[in-house]
């Protein structure tokens, strides 16, 4: 199977607005590219931050996802969100080229002191456990910014070895949100 990944870099800012019109221009981009998905840094959509409008969130999210779904394009979407819990999770969203919500990685090697208080987005941001998605009949991952690498200067919490436990869990591409984006087209040998 060959999935043609679209990877787009952009200046993420608190400006919803204006990263809605980014990651627009990007689906048609990658659209004209015959892309299968289009992946964006880390809260390319609400900027990165836990403070933002959760409705302007929710009504950009809809827009783009929409959009995407009239070009046939998927998405691993990097935004911060409140889920209808109210918890607020740094994510990796993932949609089919039919516009089917697949589900969403959150951000579990958060960013925080490194001291007995916790703060910083260790506690602006919730976690949920680590899962895979099918995408075109290919299982699929997501890990945002530390999670790939864990840097102990970064975050007071161990490395668990998450991109290890995506492959045992059968994921045979990670998509890494961050800030700093590359894709090529891959060729998966399901074999």
């Amino acid at each position: 199977m060959k999935l043609r990944v679209a990877g787009f870099q952009m200046e993420v800012s608190n400006n919803i607005e204006k990263n809605k019109r980014k990651i627009i221009k990007a689906i048609q981009q990658a659209s004209s590219s015959k892309a299968d998905i289009l992946l964006t840094p880390e809260g390319a959509l609400s900027g990165y931050t836990h403070d933002f409008n959760a409705e302007e969130v929710s009504s950009a999210l809809h827009e783009v996802t929409s959009l995407a779904c009239d070009h046939h394009l998927g998405l691993a979407l990097g935004t911060c969100f409140q889920e209808p819990n109210e918890l607020i999770y740094n994510q990796l969203r993932f949609y089919s080229p039919d516009g089917r919500y697949l589900g969403f990685h959150s951000k579990i090697l958060r960013c925080g002191s490194l001291t007995d208080s916790t703060e910083g987005e260790i506690s602006q941001f919730s976690v949920t456990p680590l899962q895979t998605f099918s995408f075109g009949g290919l299982t699929i991952g997501g890990l945002i910014c530390n999670d790939m690498w864990a840097n102990p200067g970064c975050t007071p919490m161990p490395d668990p070895f998450l991109s290890q436990q995506l492959a045992n869990m059968g994921a045979r591409v990670i998509f890494p949100g961050h800030q700093f984006t590359i894709a090529i087209p891959i060729n998966i040998n399901p074999h």
